[in-house]
């Protein structure tokens, strides 16, 4: 049991614990640099707990943690920012680097933690469970996949600079169980579907005699399937940003996403796209792939898009999500270009880190939602695999 004491030579209260040294309980004396006898004891008594599960080889990072949140706090210090503090600081800074937009957008996943926390806690006191906590919350109440895996992320970076300033030494973002959901069903396009998008296009009963229109979604349509960009970008795609080199037909742009990062992207431009580019009027003229389309907003296209895909007789299945949050989802658009790439190049066995340089993509974990396996390349690696039971 702790006890604690003044001596005539300091105003602060001194505290005696006992501790294991070379295999005998010793009693030790450490100053608790308070003045106050009710604090000194408190430190005292955690302290005495701290040494007590050292001495049985039962003390955590955790409960040490804890232990001087509770000390510094009993002295009236802490080394440990509230949650708010620390979110407040993250956000200063990273909001320096972002648009007003992704700005609004990590305001908002931090003041969802808050909420769920319904208090403002030390940082030291938010757990895995915590965190789980919020993200299984999230998902209850309709939330998508994505937009509930960036509002982790976002959690997750505060975490980590206190982390990198000697503040905290875990991240309890970092073990998260994530759940699939609507989003992780989108399915690409197969050949025939794309066949029967080019059909469409030229239909009499959908663009009748705007063949100029037709061919720029002929155009925009082999630039999703070949590169897989997002439909913004292959819309404002320009021969001004192509360079031939021999045989290889190269375009190299800006993603709108990566605007504020100034960070190019530069691809092969892949057959039929290529023979389709060479083979265009105004091939070799400084201006637009499509320029019918190169004027319209993503809302515009994804309208053109949708009616496109229901003259080629696309089947789509709409789905929609439970809870307040929930957004109906459908299975193909525009977008499943990008999970038709990447399928595309996985299934021909191009590294992952190619892959997505090629879909400018950052992380590994939004990388994995965009490859879908066929059963015959699966079963192509899996054969070379040998099973043999012994004897």
């Amino acid at each position: 049991m702790a006890t604690i004491y003044q001596t005539g030579n300091s105003p602060y209260w001194q505290a005696y614990i006992w501790v294991w040294k070379n295999d005998k309980r010793v009693r030790v004396s450490r100053t608790t640099r308070t003045k106050d006898e009710e604090a000194a004891r408190e430190i005292a008594d955690e302290l005495q707990r701290v040494a007590d599960l050292a001495g049985g080889g039962q003390l955590t990072h955790e409960f040490a943690a804890q232990s001087v949140r509770k000390i510094t706090e009993a002295a009236g210090r802490s080394i440990y920012p509230r949650w708010s503090e620390a979110a407040s600081e993250w956000l200063e800074i990273r909001g320096k680097r972002v648009g007003k937009k992704t700005k609004d957008n990590y305001r908002g996943h931090i003041n969802d933690l808050t909420r769920f926390l319904g208090r403002d806690p030390y940082i030291i006191e938010i757990t895995l469970d915590t965190v789980q906590g919020l993200y299984d919350a999230l998902r209850g109440d309709g939330m998508k996949p994505g937009p509930s895996r960036q509002c982790i992320s976002t959690i997750s970076a505060v975490f980590k600079r206190q982390m990198s300033k000697g503040v905290i030494y875990t991240n309890p973002c970092e073990g998260v169980e994530k759940t699939g959901g609507l989003s992780d069903r989108k399915v690409p396009f197969t050949a025939e579907e794309v066949q029967s998008l080019i059909d469409a296009v030229y239909s009499r009963s959908y663009y009748g005699d705007g063949k100029s229109m037709a061919r720029d979604w002929h155009t925009m349509i082999l630039t999703g399937w070949c590169t897989g960009q997002r439909e913004g970008d292959c819309s404002r795609l320009s021969f001004d940003q192509t360079e031939m080199a021999g045989e290889l037909l190269t375009v190299t742009f800006l993603p709108a996403k990566k605007l504020r990062y100034g960070r190019e992207v530069t691809l092969p431009v892949l057959n039929p796209l290529r023979s389709h580019l060479l083979g265009l009027p105004h091939y070799g003229e400084k201006g637009p792939w499509c320029p019918e389309l190169c004027g319209m907003n993503t809302r515009q296209l994804c309208y053109h898009f949708d009616r496109i895909m229901t003259e080629a007789g696309i089947e789509i299945e709409s789905m929609s999500g439970e809870g307040e949050r929930s957004r109906t989802f459908r299975n193909k658009g525009f977008h499943s270009f990008r999970h038709t790439m990447t399928s595309t190049l996985k299934n021909a066995g191009v590294p992952a880190e190619w892959r997505m340089m090629m879909l400018d993509h950052d992380s590994e974990e939004v990388h994995a939602g965009y490859s879908h396996s066929d059963v015959e390349t699966i079963a192509k690696w899996v054969g070379g695999v040998n099973l043999s039971l012994p004897g």
